[in-house]
């Protein structure tokens, strides 16, 4: 600024020596006309030597370039300059650093590359696949010559390795398959999510994927941001170097590592899955093809928990630009919530994929099937009871004993599962033990014991069954017996009387009647099964008369109205219907709706008067309750409430019974032969009758008040009899001094127990449970 002072007085100087000069100017120095060449206009312009300010254009740029420097000093004493030059240094190199991520997250974050593609990946399963055909097929023929010579038993065996050969050949386009399948699904719900159309996100760039994270859908649709780099686009946020620094170490490189580590994962178990399968066939251990697909499944699962990860803050960043959405809302930028909702992700997959994956890498061969099945037998018995408890809570019985049943299939999930994960299996030793006749399980010291209990309890029921039906027996009009005998006048009714014929008269009656009179059969109305009897008009005295001469007692008559098989007592003012016709039926609607009349419930007084009290309390939210009448000790409803009210009534009349489930030991096949044998006791006929007996599943159902009784019986039936197992080629075991003996016959006073190759396989399980759970302790004590 100094300098440019000092020039401004220097150019003082022609401004003096012009007022020391009188001499006057010419005109044409004063003014210059400057003709364009182009279109020929002139403009009048002063010239540059007649202006005193003028000043020459290297001395401007001088000025500008000495100020520039100034501000470059003021910039660098105050520490800007620095701070911008560390600044755009660290963009650069994150620039630089994460370019070569992009390839990644392009192929494999959104979406799972379809495997059958990938040149490696067909060209390694390939290989492995004509090697497992040829072992199947070597076992197919050597199986098959065996079946042939008489080995039946090794069908079964053969009709598996037929199975396994379609299977390896077809395993890869299975896998291509679920991969086009979960895609799909993920395409579907990101256009959903994210609330665009047209766009496909499988040709998304890697950058495009970040910058969306950080701009919202913008990044994807508006072409301003695709020349800047996502450095420069996170630097110019709130936060800045701070922001770009973070969300490179807390979101790019975890979910890069993520991708990364699935798309591997997956190219693994898409070469090597002919492998699987060929072990599968031949060691017959099915939890290697469970631990297989429960780690393929859960590694598509992974990568669809990412990619709604990313569609839920795209989205999310999308309504903050915007002034919307939570984000908005509470003022906190969505790249924050995104660093916190990767640290959930993460804490998710540990669980569902990460943990998984390790197990199975440290067990290659079964891919940890046993403990993938066992898993899943766990949550199969926390959703069955949860849904039995459900089931109670809204008096579903039918799902009440489902979830029982669910629940025993999924603990037997579970003992399978543990049994999968044992270092042996017993189906060698089972082997052993046939080919050397048991002296393989004498010299393990296998001891085999029968069950303490017959039956064990496994969970309850509760079930809503109705104490007593409500049913309406009669109905009254609430009337004078003046306004009564006018309405139905008018109506059309004629006067009647109704009789009642006593039940040792009744058939009699109908007898007789088959003789009446032509002239009275019109007049006259008869109901057996109630014993009523109503004469209209002149048969009143007439077939009364003849009635009476025949020995029948007509003292005591009702004088009413009837019309169409209705009669209305005047005195008693009760509907009664004779007939079950269409005509009588609408009648009856017509009083009801004419008249005020009450139905009668069907209830026990003491009933009757305990509903009416309660019901009292509720008679602000139930207006139907204020029309109630107790007469005569009975609860009377107005007709034009009945159906609202019966309902309701009946849900009073229910009483909850809880049922608790007993199961029989597994296979065993006494269950009818104790329930028959208890129906022949005396003493067990009220315990049957509170038995609710399911032989197909070896389940029974026993009321709690009965619970004690039931459990005493069982032991009283287990006491004096003999536990027997049968063998498939027809032996009969029994125990004795933990060693199975062959009987030769089933006991007389025996219980059948059922398979004898299961309850072996249970007892060897049961050794080397006892085995190992004892090496433990012995290497604790150790220590």
């Amino acid at each position: 600024m100094f300098i440019t002072i000092i020039l401004v007085m220097f150019r003082a100087e022609p401004i003096a020596s012009a007022a020391i000069d009188q001499t006057p100017l010419p005109k044409v120095n004063q003014e210059t006309v400057i003709t364009d060449p182009a279109n020929g206009n002139g403009t009048v312009v002063e010239d540059e030597k007649d202006n005193p300010w003028y000043m020459p254009q290297w001395v401007e740029d001088l000025i500008e370039k000495i100020n520039g420097l100034f501000q470059n000093f003021q910039d660098l004493m105050s520490g800007k300059l620095i701070y911008e030059a560390i600044q755009g240094l660290i963009v650069m190199m994150v620039d630089d650093m994460i370019s070569p991520l992009f390839g990644a997250f392009s192929k494999s974050y959104l979406f799972t590359p379809q495997l059958a593609e990938i040149g490696l990946v067909y060209k390694g399963w390939s290989l492995f696949m004509y090697i497992c055909l040829a072992s199947i097929m070597l076992g197919v023929l050597w199986l098959a010559s065996k079946v042939i010579k008489g080995k039946v038993e090794l069908k079964s065996l053969l009709i598996t390795f037929l199975i396994c050969l379609p299977v390896i050949y077809y395993s890869l386009t299975a896998l291509n398959f679920a991969n086009i399948g979960v895609n799909w699904i993920t395409q579907n719900m990101l256009a959903g999510t994210i609330g665009t159309e047209g766009i496909s996100y499988q040709g998304l760039t890697g950058e495009q994927i970040l910058k969306a994270m950080f701009l919202g859908k913008d990044g994807i649709t508006d072409p301003t941001y695709e020349g800047m780099t996502l450095g420069n686009i996170v630097i110019a946020t709130p936060g800045g170097i701070f922001t770009l620094l973070a969300y490179i170490a807390v979101i790019v490189f975890p979910l890069y590592l993520i991708s990364v580590i699935k798309m591997l994962l997956l190219i693994c178990l898409a070469i090597f899955v002919p492998f699987w399968i060929n072990y599968t066939a031949y060691t017959g251990k099915m939890e290697t093809l469970v631990g297989f697909v429960n780690l393929y499944l859960r590694s598509l699962l992974a990568g669809f928990l990412c990619a709604l990860h990313f569609a839920i803050f795209v989205r999310i960043q999308s309504d903050y630009g915007v002034g919307e959405g939570i984000a908005a809302e509470i003022g906190v930028p969505p790249v924050i919530f995104a660093m916190l909702a990767v640290i959930f992700l993460f804490a998710v997959l540990f669980f569902l994929w990460i943990r998984p994956v390790w197990r199975a890498v440290k067990d290659p061969i079964t891919l940890s099937g046993g403990k993938a099945i066992e898993g899943l037998g766990n949550w199969g018995e926390r959703a069955s009871l949860a849904s039995n408890r459900l089931g109670k809570r809204m008096g579903a019985e039918t799902l009440q004993k489902r979830s029982l049943n669910w629940a025993e299939a999924s603990r037997k999930m579970q003992s399978t599962g543990k049994r999968m994960q044992q270092q042996q299996s017993s189906l060698k030793d089972r082997a052993l033990s046939k080919i050397t006749g048991g002296a393989s399980e004498a010299i393990q010291n296998i001891k085999y014991s029968a069950p303490k209990s017959l039956a064990q309890e496994s969970g309850s029921v509760v079930l809503f069954d109705d104490s007593m039906d409500l049913n309406f027996d009669e109905t009254i009009v609430e009337s004078s017996s003046t306004n009564l005998y006018s309405e139905l006048k008018k109506s059309g009714y004629s006067q009647a009387n109704l009789l009642n014929v006593d039940e040792g008269q009744r058939r009699k009656m109908t007898e007789q009647l088959q003789h009446l009179s032509p002239e009275y059969k019109d007049l006259v109305e008869w109901n057996e099964a109630t014993g009523e009897l109503v004469t209209i008009g002149e048969a009143k005295q007439g077939v009364v008369g003849n009635l009476k001469q025949l020995g029948f007692n007509v003292a005591s008559q009702v004088e009413g109205m009837s019309r169409d098989g209705v009669f209305v007592g005047l005195e008693t003012k009760k509907v009664h219907k004779m007939l079950d016709t269409e005509k009588a039926e609408t009648a009856i609607q017509k009083i009801n709706t004419d008249l005020q009349t009450y139905t009668k419930a069907n209830l026990p007084s003491s009933t009757a008067k305990s509903i009416y009290s309660q019901l009292q309390n509720v008679k602000d939210d139930l207006p139907w309750v204020k029309n109630l009448k107790m007469i005569d000790e009975d609860l009377h409803i107005d007709t034009q409430d009945v159906d609202e009210a019966k309902p309701y009534i009946e849900k009073m009349l229910t009483s909850p019974k809880d049922k608790v489930r007993y199961n029989m030991p597994r296979s065993s096949k006494f269950l009818n032969d104790m329930i028959t044998d208890w129906k022949y006791s005396p003493n067990r006929q009220d315990l049957v009758k509170a038995l609710e007996v399911n032989p197909d599943k070896n389940v029974v159902y026993v009321d709690s008040a009965h619970r004690q009784e039931f459990t005493k019986a069982v032991e009283e039936y287990q006491k004096d009899r003999t536990p027997y197992w049968r063998t498939k080629d027809g032996k009969t075991f029994v125990i004795m001094d933990g060693i199975p003996i062959d009987h030769g016959a089933p006991p007389t006073n025996g219980i059948n127990m059922g398979s004898f190759e299961e309850f072996q396989k249970d007892m060897i399980q049961h050794h080397q449970e006892q085995k190992l759970q004892n090496e433990k302790v012995t290497s604790t004590t150790k220590k």
